[in-house]
């Protein structure tokens, strides 16, 4: 079974190769990106597809071309990362040019056939958070393009949002196959108290200021007329 797999994604991956080989588009090879590719290639000849994962994202981070894109959804389905496999397969349809012979038909056929499966078996939230908000599910980053719902694993999901000390959070159960929406909003400030009540407030606190200075003068003058009593007496 394994070597099935293994057989199939060198297949799917020397095919993109070559219709990438064919792209007029394509960014000229460098030695970096060789490199990282024939380890791509030996990773999954000895079965190692997360490594060959890994080894596609340098090859993205070099170049950001419909191959690296492809192979990292492809590799991501094979390794069973649904989300992962939604977002890159995703990605590559929506750059990935018109085929133009049997075999680039076939690939581009077969990417469209694993990325309808991992929708099947991933759910999607539709994250509305205030602009220029931090969110994070489950802890992790969430990058949100526009309307475009993020891909998660089936399961109860903790959304939050951040942004200049306020906080915004929700949970929420995504079914497999299906989408949901989460909007996140921050508790609005306290409301500012009235102008007459923060008259009211400054003439208290000039009151007990007034009241303890006074005091304060009082016990002063009776010390003073005490002291001066005693002394009289002494004499």
């Amino acid at each position: 079974m394994h070597r099935n797999i293994r057989r199939a994604v060198a297949s799917a991956l020397g095919a993109a190769l070559l219709s990438a080989s064919a792209g007029a588009a394509a960014a000229p090879p460098s030695g970096a990106r060789d490199r990282l590719v024939a380890q791509a290639h030996t990773a999954v000849d000895e079965g190692r597809l997360a490594d060959a994962r890994e080894l596609w994202m340098a090859v993205w981070k070099l170049e950001r071309s419909q191959v690296a894109a492809c192979n990292i959804g492809a590799l991501s389905f094979r390794i069973g990362d649904m989300p992962a496999a939604v977002r890159w397969l995703s990605l590559c349809k929506e750059i990935m040019r018109a085929p133009r012979t049997p075999d680039e038909r076939a690939l581009y056929e077969s990417r469209l056939v694993d990325l309808a499966r991992a929708r099947q078996l991933a759910g999607e939230l539709r994250i509305l958070a205030p602009a220029g908000a931090t969110v994070t599910i489950d802890g992790a980053p969430a990058e949100i393009e526009g309307d475009k719902p993020v891909p998660v694993e089936p399961g109860r999901r903790v959304v939050r949002a951040a942004l200049d000390g306020k906080t915004a959070s929700a949970e929420v159960d995504v079914p497999r196959d299906e989408t949901r929406e989460v909007r996140l909003t921050f508790p609005p400030p306290p409301p500012e108290p009235p102008p007459s009540a923060r008259r009211r407030g400054a003439w208290s606190a000039c009151r007990r200021t007034t009241c303890t200075t006074t005091a304060t003068s009082a016990r002063t003058i009776s010390a003073m007329m005490t002291g001066r009593s005693t002394r009289c007496s002494t004499g």
